[in-house]
């Protein structure tokens, strides 16, 4: 059975800036690629919808603890409020921009395997809607 809700996500591109200056930076230089532009008006033709949200890794979640090789699975779950302290081997994320229909908490869990992370994903957490991810390029 399918773990994720069809209100989010099914595919998610992530990628970590060293702060705020760093991603105006690589923003900036985006904005200045007509190639990387062509490829963008090509890609729209293929979802529904697209949101460039920034997320934050809150409290008790390192981003150098954290580094997903290629293969790994994340269990992502979704609070609109009352999150958890993250254990070990998670991290929280917070919702720093908009959209606003987007849950501002993402706990997310690392597995190597796909049935260990099927297998939590499938663990029922109240006022979570949980998503499960592929890593297939930890570039």
């Amino acid at each position: 059975s399918d773990v994720c809700s069809s209100d989010l996500p099914t595919v998610a591109w992530e990628w970590e800036c060293a702060d705020a200056a760093a991603h105006d930076r690589d923003m900036a230089v985006r904005a200045a690629s007509t190639d990387f532009e062509n490829v963008r008006k090509g890609m729209r033709a293929l979802y529904r919808r697209f949101d460039r949200v920034l997320y934050a890794v809150g409290e008790g979640g390192a981003s150098s603890s954290w580094q997903p090789a290629r293969d790994a699975w994340v269990v992502a779950r979704w609070f609109a409020q009352g999150v958890p302290a993250p254990a070990a081997g998670m991290r929280l994320l917070r919702r720093v921009t908009d959209p606003d229909d987007l849950p501002p908490s993402i706990l997310q869990s690392l597995h190597a395997d796909e049935a260990p992370a099927r297998a939590a994903a499938a663990g029922t957490v109240t006022q979570a809607t949980t998503s499960l991810w592929r890593v297939v390029d930890p570039g």
